[in-house]
């Protein structure tokens, strides 16, 4: 095979996935028949199987990328290919590139920006029981995000995920506990899940436990506790956690010596 043909079918091939991917992009590539293939409803929710199709008769080739090959690009910023790839893999159900091509998507890097094309990728990495999409979908249903907000939908999707081990959806199911968001206001149940959000490295979580450590909010008020768990925030900068160490330490100027 010469050298044009073999980029040829390249160009093929990288322009239907990019159009599977992207609902606003025109396509242009034709294939080996000479007609050309219209960007219609049809076209479009039929271009990934004219692209097997096609790959099936030999007419375009493409191997499956793997997960190592896409963080690369994604770490140059080559977003635009690792979309291509991930749109691959996605394909082939991988709720892994399901969930990094809806995160390109939602934030249009490498594409069109589409929150409902995104919203529907998300849905399905968290169907396919991926944490970090479950609390991403969580999120979007609790908060409104490209989705109806539907609170019951939302804890449901952050309960599952953080049942998993999901540092953030622990969090944000904390949050929902002490404000009652969807589930009924359980202050104890709210440090539970804090504290596992912690535990689990989110900074967000650890300054969430320290804060209500410091307050008593669904745990005993204990400002010497605080200042330990406030110290390592703040010595890697973070701001709030200064604001509140300042507080923690007042509180424990006004405690009897130990």
């Amino acid at each position: 095979m010469s050298r044009l043909a073999w980029k040829t079918r390249q160009s093929a091939s990288g322009a239907l996935w990019m159009a599977a991917l992207d609902p606003k992009r025109t396509l242009s590539a034709k294939p080996s028949s000479g007609r050309n293939i219209a960007r219609d409803k049809v076209a479009k929710m039929n271009l990934v199987s004219r692209f097997f199709a096609r790959r099936s008769k030999g007419q375009v080739t493409l191997s499956i990328p793997s997960r190592e090959d896409v963080e690369k690009l994604l770490g140059s910023g080559r977003y635009q290919d690792a979309a291509v790839q991930l749109a691959a893999m996605a394909h082939g159900n991988d709720p892994w590139a399901q969930f990094t091509l809806a995160q390109l998507v939602a934030n249009g890097l490498g594409g069109n920006k589409d929150e409902s094309r995104a919203a529907a990728l998300f849905r399905a990495a968290a169907e396919g029981g991926y944490a970090p999409a479950q609390s991403a979908l969580g999120f979007m249903y609790l908060n409104g995000r490209s989705l109806p907000r539907d609170l019951k939908a939302g804890i449901e999707w952050t309960a599952r995920a953080a049942e998993s081990g999901d540092a953030r959806a622990q969090f944000n199911l904390a949050k929902a506990y002490n404000e009652g968001a969807g589930v009924e206001t359980d202050h104890v149940a709210a440090a539970r899940w804090m504290k596992r959000s912690a535990d689990g490295g989110l900074s967000a979580g650890r300054l969430g436990l320290a804060i209500w450590t410091l307050t008593g909010n669904g745990v005993t008020r204990d400002p010497r506790r605080a200042v330990d768990l406030l110290k390592p925030l703040v010595e890697s900068g973070n701001i709030e956690a200064g604001h509140w160490m300042e507080k923690a330490l007042s509180a424990c100027s006004d405690l009897p010596q130990a």
